[in-house]
């Protein structure tokens, strides 16, 4: 391989990494909200019950 087709492939590599850690990065904040929205709901119903 040349090293202008390394230096591409490299460049491609750190794109897609990025991109994973991106969507992982949303994955756990909507996780997150889930996560806080449930309590909230709970909370809520509890709540209602008294």
């Amino acid at each position: 391989m040349s090293r202008e087709a390394l230096d591409e492939l490299r460049q491609r590599v750190d794109s897609e990494l990025e991109a994973r850690a991106f969507e992982e990065q949303l994955r756990r904040e909507l996780q997150s909200h889930m996560n806080r929205r449930e309590w909230m709901d709970r909370h809520h119903a509890a709540q209602r019950r008294r």
